[in-house]
């Protein structure tokens, strides 16, 4: 199965705690498709833009890349994950379906369940 890599602007090192996504000895943007990954210039047509590297959008540019897409995800961030955002939390169940390996000192609070409460009173 094809395991498209994600896509950001990075000047973070080779150590750090993220070094499974991809690494630029400059600050450039890179495409990831299910094909060969290739250099970002301006006016370059993608099939899918997400923006934002967070949880939500580095699982979205996952799922389309795996459907073929061409795929860009843009981070603001020099580092994915960081400054962290009060209220994101990913399940070990996601963590394991993008095959990542979180070191123990990115995650700042186990959480062992969760109950959402719908507008309308009704809980899940």
């Amino acid at each position: 199965m094809y395991r498209p890599r994600l896509v950001h602007a990075t000047t973070h090192t080779r150590d750090s705690p993220l070094r499974r996504f991809a690494f630029l000895p400059h600050n450039r943007w890179i495409l990831f498709t299910s094909s060969t990954p290739r250099h970002v210039s301006d006016g370059i047509d993608v099939d899918v833009l997400v923006v934002g590297a967070g949880p939500g959008g580095g699982n979205a540019a996952l799922q389309c890349a795996r459907k073929g897409l061409s795929t860009l995800i843009i981070e603001d961030h020099s580092e994915i994950g960081t400054p962290v955002h009060c209220g994101e939390c990913i399940s070990d169940e996601a963590v394991a379906n993008l095959n990542l390996q979180l070191p123990e000192e990115v995650i700042s609070k186990r959480v062992n369940g969760i109950r959402v409460i719908f507008p309308d009173g009704t809980e899940k």
